[in-house]
């Protein structure tokens, strides 16, 4: 119904959206193309280390605490059908364990990850909020970093020098402050308020450098809309971090299909690609909010499924 396609997972308790993928296709079902992560790399205690199912019986990470043990989880998760590879690089603004500026997994572990993944022609996405663990991060030659927070001048050069992306998912951050209030634990609203201008001010930063910004979300996220979550974060873009509207479509089209790795079918409108698109009222390249349009067509394929 928001007019996405094509979406990225970046890590999935019980790896469900492998499951997803593989059913969607199986049946051939109307839903979006699916990239799988299944479930993250954490270290043990460190953002990731969660618990799932009812009676708390699964971790929702591949526990990992040495380079031999990120060897092992990588390669199971990709045995088992994962896509892309998600590792969890610093603290963050949901888990009451740990600060935003603590790192977590060490640049030899997500090297390990990156070289496993590399190797199987996957790429790998870290979480990385503080700026130490966006530095091991980009040390370790992960592909993408999934935050950003307090992403600097330097580490910015080095992205548009090595081709890394920023996904910076602004809209995670705001919602938690439009909505949150009142009705989450006081750490996460501390952690998201402390952090949040500093946030969008860096990754503006990052954008005006030349980083390729890709349109994601982190929906699921508290009070981030999976309908409307892709459309506020592109209004983020423009209104907040200083995007042109045809530059917000570029992060949520051509460069998300190049970090998706499946721009050679997806991404633009030309021969021989799959023919994905939205028909709106208004032109999305003068106003962004155009996008928003609830009775839009969205098109799959070449399909009309809404």
């Amino acid at each position: 119904e928001s007019g996405v396609t094509y979406i990225r997972d970046c890590g999935c308790a019980f790896n469900t959206d492998i499951k997803l993928r593989d059913f969607a296709k199986e049946h051939n079902l109307e839903a979006p193309g699916i990239v799988a992560s299944g479930r993250p790399m954490s270290m043990t205690g460190g953002h990731g280390d969660f618990k799932e199912g009812a009676n708390g019986e699964i971790d929702w990470s591949y526990l990992t605490d040495s380079p031999d043990e990120m060897r092992k989880s990588v390669r199971t998760a990709l045995k088992i059908g994962a896509d892309n590879i998600k590792v969890m690089a610093t603290g963050g603004v949901m888990s009451a364990g740990d600060n935003i500026d603590d790192t977590a997994l060490t640049p030899e572990e997500m090297k390990v990850a990156v070289e496993e993944a590399h190797h199987k022609g996957k790429k790998v996405a870290a979480h990385a909020q503080g700026n130490s663990g966006i530095q091991n991060a980009l040390d370790a030659g992960v592909d993408s970093i999934e935050h950003g927070i307090y992403v600097d001048e330097k580490q910015a050069d080095y992205m548009v020098k090595h081709n890394v992306y920023l996904v910076p998912t602004l809209n995670a951050a705001a919602s938690i402050s439009k909505y949150g209030r009142d009705k989450l634990p006081s750490y996460m609203i501390r952690k998201n308020d402390q952090v949040k201008a500093d946030f969008f001010k860096n990754v503006s930063l990052a954008f005006k450098k030349g980083v390729k910004v890709i349109v994601g979300t982190d929906a699921g996220t508290p009070f981030n809309s999976f309908k409307t979550g892709t459309w506020e974060e592109m209004q983020l873009l423009v209104n907040e971090i200083g995007a042109t509207p045809s530059q917000a479509l570029l992060s949520a089209t051509q460069y998300a299909a190049n970090l998706l790795g499946i721009s050679d079918n997806y991404g633009t409108l030309e021969p021989g690609k799959f023919a994905d698109f939205l028909v709106l009222d208004q032109d999305p390249t003068q106003s962004v909010d155009a996008i928003t349009q609830v009775d839009k067509l969205v098109f799959q394929h070449g399909k009309q499924i809404k």
